[in-house]
């Protein structure tokens, strides 16, 4: 399902149905950390890994935890799965 077909159908919360696209959580990353950088060491991560578990390259259990509570988010909205 693509992210305009998310946008446009009447549902209360759309993001439950649709996650967020790599671009948008790395938006909301630089938002709340300015750079990727800042966010991989607060998150205790490196930067590498931070990159690919948005541009869900790899899959990181316990990195997509940490990031989607520090976005005040679930896993679910963000990457889609648990």
């Amino acid at each position: 399902m693509t992210a305009e077909r998310c946008l446009t159908r009447a549902a209360p919360d759309p993001r439950k149905e649709c996650p967020m696209t790599p671009l948008e959580i790395k938006f909301e990353v630089l938002k709340k950390w300015r750079t990727i950088k800042a966010a991989a060491e607060f998150l205790e991560a490196n930067r590498s890994a931070l990159s690919y578990c948005i541009w869900k390259k790899r899959r990181s259990p316990e990195l997509r935890m940490k990031l989607a509570q520090a976005l005040g988010m679930t896993v679910e909205e963000l990457f889609g799965d648990s």
